[in-house]
């Protein structure tokens, strides 16, 4: 996904909810809440879905993301890249033009 300028977002069919403190994601189908896929997100993954409240270029949530973190854009992008490619995988984001 090494194109900083693609924007990534979140997919519209999931349903983000904090549960005791904790980020849960809760995709959900045609008919109801897919609960067999429910996604509980470790701090850093919610940082980044936070990040993603809105659509981002891949430049900026690295930029927001290392503002946060204390850190340089190109000491996090491998990890927040490979992130996004398991999120991608899971149907919980997408991005701008399509990555294969």
């Amino acid at each position: 996904m090494s194109d900083t300028q693609r924007v990534v977002q979140r997919t519209t069919n999931v349903v983000t909810r904090e549960l005791a403190g904790e980020i849960v994601l809760v995709p959900i189908t045609q008919t109801s809440a897919d609960f067999q896929q429910v996604h509980l997100l470790n701090n850093t993954a919610a940082a980044v879905w936070e990040v993603l409240n809105e659509p981002r270029t891949l430049d900026a949530l690295l930029s927001l993301l290392a503002e946060h973190y204390g850190a340089s854009p190109e000491t996090i992008a491998d990890d927040v890249e490979e992130l996004l490619v398991d999120l991608h995988t899971r149907g919980l984001v997408s991005w701008e033009p399509d990555y294969e």
